[in-house]
């Protein structure tokens, strides 16, 4: 069993129609067949630790020559998904192979200080407005754009407005 790679899904993929992380592992098919219960059980557990909402959606795609695993996560705190990912992983490793076990208390404190410093309540809250008006939404690290084409609007990522101010500007609730 081999970690290949943890990172973040910003869109629909293979796993899901949500962003998430997912974490792809080079292994046989029986190794996948053990990691992928192990893996979800570990992924469960820090999730609970960071008290992270319990309604995601889990998933697993055995491939030749490995498996893709993921979950779903708020899009403010995917780079903390992909890392809690790679500590799963880090576990199953330590459990399944009889590598150290990772220390869960101190990758708990890690994680929430990740976590907190990625966390963005109004580009939630600006995503929650954008799905209720049927506003499209584009984001990246940098900026946020709702709305398409000569109607859109865009604005950085860590200076973003109220959006109740929002909600009031036709051009762009009207635009999808």
């Amino acid at each position: 069993m081999e970690f290949i790679d943890a990172r973040r899904l910003t869109g629909p993929s293979l796993l899901f129609d949500r962003p998430g992380s997912i974490l792809d592992v080079k292994c046989s098919e029986d190794e996948a067949r053990a990691l992928v219960p192990a893996w979800e059980i570990h992924v469960r557990q820090m999730l609970a630790a960071l008290g992270w909402p319990a309604e995601r959606e889990y998933a697993s795609l055995i491939l030749k020559g490995g498996v893709s695993l993921g979950f779903t996560a708020a899009i403010d705190v995917l780079y903390a998904a992909s890392e809690v990912n790679e500590w799963a992983y880090a576990a199953c490793d330590a459990e399944l192979n009889g590598a150290d076990l990772p220390d869960f208390p101190a990758a708990v404190e890690r994680l929430r200080q990740a976590a907190a410093e990625e966390a963005n309540p109004r580009l939630l809250e600006l995503e929650a407005l954008a799905d209720e008006h049927g506003v499209t939404m584009l984001w990246d690290d940098d900026e946020v754009s709702l709305g398409l084409g000569r109607h859109s609007k865009t604005w950085g990522v860590r200076d973003l407005p109220d959006p109740a101010t929002i909600a009031t500007r036709a051009s762009v609730m009207s635009s999808s």
